[in-house]
């Protein structure tokens, strides 16, 4: 049985009501009612199933290329490190172990490796491990911020977030670290970068316009759009494995909830709408085939969104 099952038996029709079975499945965390820490959920057909439920945090779900897996951040041994678990929330275990924070785990699309961030070596950077935790490589070497990795669906760039400019713009490089790019020039943060299931495109968040926005722009910075235009901030953008649709979080009421809405603007709705701060959604990827080889504390919540800019 679902936690959440409001959510089952919904089909994608003329009505407008959002089928979860024809784009995949959606991993958030959130902080359920009656908790002031995040858990991991993941969302299917079925409905919002918990995964984890820890005394601590559980953050930044990422699904593996085959849906087998989930990689997250966890602070449950008293600092956030990556960890990766079954789909179905078992065989948990740590990937990392250092005395400085990991987070932000994504998966290569080839299921081998996994990008994160991590401050071990003084400030944020962008690291990839392969997928059982072996042989970390440093990725990024800056003496400022670098965050919020993504990879591109060939697996051959990984985007990301930096403050070496002076404040938080998008940029690119090559998966091996190389050939450093940046994308965006914005007065404002531009933050969250996700690739369209093409690697056409690459949506963002971004506070240019006086408040967090989700933007679209070309994979190599040009012809930069506001895609999202909603009073309160919207975040962390994440697509659909069809690239016909776009999830997100945002506050549209007394709680951070996750968002969908289809890619010409139309059709937005809220997919979670509990009593629970609902975020950092993850769209799963496009199915990789085998032979490819509860209690809101809102002073909180905002904290620890601060933190992670």
């Amino acid at each position: 049985m679902a936690d959440y099952p409001f959510y089952a038996g919904m089909t994608d029709d003329s009505n407008g009501d959002f089928a979860i079975t024809s784009a995949g499945k959606i991993a958030f965390a959130s902080i359920p009612e009656g908790s002031t820490t995040n858990d991991i959920f993941l969302l299917d057909e079925t409905g919002a199933r918990r995964l984890t439920s820890d005394p601590l945090d559980d953050t930044s779900p990422a699904l593996s290329p085959n849906w087998d897996k989930i990689a997250f951040s966890s602070n449950r041994d008293g600092n956030f490190e990556i960890y990766i678990m079954n789909a179905d929330g078992t065989s948990s275990r740590r990937l990392t172990s250092n005395s400085a924070e990991d987070e932000d785990p994504i998966w290569a699309p080839n299921g081998a490796r996994i990008a994160f961030t991590s401050r071990r070596d003084g400030n944020y950077e962008i690291y990839v491990m392969n997928g059982d935790g072996t042989n970390p490589q440093r990725l990024t070497v800056d003496s400022s911020e670098d965050k919020y990795p993504a990879w591109s669906p060939d697996g051959a760039k990984i985007a990301f977030a930096s403050a070496r400019d002076g404040n938080y713009e998008i940029y690119v490089m090559n998966s091996d670290g190389t050939d450093q790019r940046r994308l965006t020039r914005s007065p404002e943060f531009d933050l969250e970068p996700a690739w369209s299931p093409d690697g056409a495109k690459i949506a963002f968040a971004s506070k240019r316009d006086g408040n967090y926005e989700i933007y679209i722009m070309n994979a190599d910075g040009t012809s930069q759009r506001r895609f999202t235009n909603n009073p309160p901030d919207d975040r962390h953008p994440t697509w659909s494995s069809d690239g016909l649709k776009m999830a997100f979080y945002s506050k549209q009421g007394a709680y951070f909830d996750v968002f969908a809405i289809d890619l010409d603007g139309s059709r937005l709705r809220n997919i979670t709408n509990t009593n629970a701060a609902d975020w950092e959604p993850n769209w799963s990827p496009r199915r990789r085939l085998a032979l490819d080889r509860p209690g809101l504390d809102p002073n909180r919540l905002k904290k620890k969104i601060i933190k992670r800019d």
